[in-house]
């Protein structure tokens, strides 16, 4: 990778940084929720360099299996993805805002490949119903909620992109790494529920179907391949 690009990886993550710490603090309450104190923000330096690498490593694994305008939209899939990530781990809120944007990258993935819609239609519907059914579902059994609407609106977002069957494989991916992330939390002592934020694990789930999509269905052909 040239020095070029990392400029430019650099430039666009401290920009990221700073444009989220200078976002309006309405966008980071719930419904009907009236600002308090100041919001928390991004420590600027650290954030900065885990933008860039991540912006860095996407750009890399996009530009070996994606082509076309796939890659630079991919690119700014990943620059939204760190930020509603960023305010599900602040502040517990997915803005619509971010997920609009999220969606609009589905958009325009199907403007520039028209045989994509019926896909990605099909992947936005799914997507976002079977978190909704797991919210149901959790709700009924455990009295509580298990699954924010906000994580349900960005998943059907995702689902544009990611279309079908993509949205099943970042669905899995989400699914395991939220696990995983979870098991601390078996061992803690004391009572109560914490928040665990899902954003990051879809969003990981989402990229990662994407961008690695070619070698993700070739390793799922492969394990077909096990039973005659």
């Amino acid at each position: 990778m040239s020095p070029f690009w990392l400029i430019g990886f650099l430039l666009l993550s401290v920009g990221g940084v700073a444009l989220f710490n200078i976002l309006p603090h309405r966008w980071f309450l719930d419904y009907g929720e009236s600002p308090g104190e100041s919001r928390r923000k991004l420590p600027f330096a650290p954030a900065s360099l885990v933008f860039c690498i991540l912006m860095a490593g996407a750009w890399l694994a996009a530009g070996r299996y994606l082509s076309g305008a796939a890659g630079p939209l991919m690119l700014l899939l990943v620059w939204m993805c760190m930020m509603i990530s960023a305010s599900d781990i602040l502040y517990h809120i997915l803005p619509d805002q971010f997920i609009l944007a999220i969606a609009l990258i589905g958009v325009a993935l199907v403007i520039t490949d028209r045989s994509r819609l019926v896909s990605s239609l099909l992947g936005c519907i799914i997507g976002g119903g079977t978190l909704l059914l797991i919210g149901l579902l959790g709700k009924l059994v455990y009295k509580a909620e298990a699954m924010g609407f906000g994580d349900v609106k960005l998943m059907a977002a995702l689902g544009l992109i990611c279309g079908l069957p993509g949205i099943l494989c970042a669905l899995a991916i989400a699914l395991l790494t939220g696990a995983l992330a979870a098991l601390p939390m078996l061992f803690e002592k004391g009572s109560g529920r914490r928040y665990l934020p899902f954003a990051p694990c879809l969003c990981l789930g989402a990229v990662a179907s994407v961008i690695f999509a070619r070698p993700l269905s070739g390793l799922f052909q492969w394990y077909l391949s096990l039973f005659p």
